[in-house]
């Protein structure tokens, strides 16, 4: 016991000691908030992060998630198709290959679908908050 406790505080002090350097204080009542702002772009600035908002960020995730997706059924797609080129007339492969497709297709529709409901729902909430920054999914 008395070992974990000695390793509980090194470790706590490591990571203390590590991170001390890397933050930095960020008021937000430093400046005056406009309609739709939330005050994070004043954080953003004082923290030193990029230059984007957090509604452009959020979108980046949201696009580089749905394109990964997408690869992965448009990969199925070219599967299923290969498989059933190189089936040789046997009907179970033939079988195999066509729902293989049609599960590849069906994650686009769905992929397709989940982009244009994400960039209808966002860009109208964002709207209706008056937040700035959003320029689509």
């Amino acid at each position: 016991m008395k070992y974990f406790h000695k390793l509980a505080t090194l470790a706590a002090g490591a990571t203390m000691l590590a991170t001390a350097g890397l933050t930095q204080v960020a008021f937000a009542q430093d400046a005056a908030l406009t309609p739709g702002d939330l005050g994070l772009d004043t954080i953003r600035q004082n923290a030193g992060f990029g230059k984007k908002t957090i509604y452009q960020t959020v979108g980046d995730l949201i696009k580089v998630a749905l394109t990964v997706v997408g690869l992965i059924a448009i990969v199925l797609v070219i599967f299923g198709g290969f498989k059933w080129m190189t089936s040789g007339g046997s009907e179970e492969k033939v079988d195999e290959a066509k729902k293989i497709l049609y599960s590849g297709i069906i994650g686009l529709i769905i992929i397709l679908s989940a982009y244009a409901l994400t960039s209808f729902v966002l860009g109208t909430l964002l709207t209706a908050t008056g937040a700035t920054g959003f320029s689509g999914v």
